[in-house]
């Protein structure tokens, strides 16, 4: 299960603006990227069924955290619209070369404060997959 520091660290950077910062930015993409992978592990994917990569994006932007499996699409930002609105997107998606998947869901990134309620609906997107996943060779 995570490790409080890992989801404290994240969310001390990604509650404030860090468009223009680059520092800020950088921290962001770097904890997001650390907070991601624990919660692949914490979901129980298996190693090499997901990636977790990073865009960054202009200046005017955080940029994207995302994780990618082959059910499971998880993706951490600064809205433009304000930060606390649609921090988290998630959605189903068929494998990874799928960009645009199933219906968008969203969280707040203080909702990851109740790590195991953010896991729960996560899982629940991840394991109610409406389709077949045909791998790829």
């Amino acid at each position: 299960m995570i490790k409080p520091k890992v989801l404290d660290s994240f969310l001390q950077v990604a509650t404030k603006p860090v468009a223009y910062t680059v520092d800020a930015k950088r921290l962001f993409h770097l904890r997001g990227t650390k907070l991601l992978k624990q919660i692949a592990i914490d979901l129980g994917l298996p190693e090499g069924s997901y990636e977790v990569r990073s865009n960054k994006g202009g200046i005017a932007v955080s940029g994207e955290v995302t994780l990618h499996g082959d059910t499971l699409y998880v993706q951490l930002s600064q809205s433009v619209l304000g930060i606390g609105r649609q921090d988290v997107l998630f959605r189903t998606c068929k494998g990874r070369r799928d960009y645009t998947g199933g219906r968008n869901n969203f969280m707040a990134f203080t909702d990851l404060r109740q790590y195991n309620g953010a896991l729960a609906r996560l899982t629940q997107i991840k394991d109610n997959v409406m389709f077949m996943v045909i791998p790829n060779d």
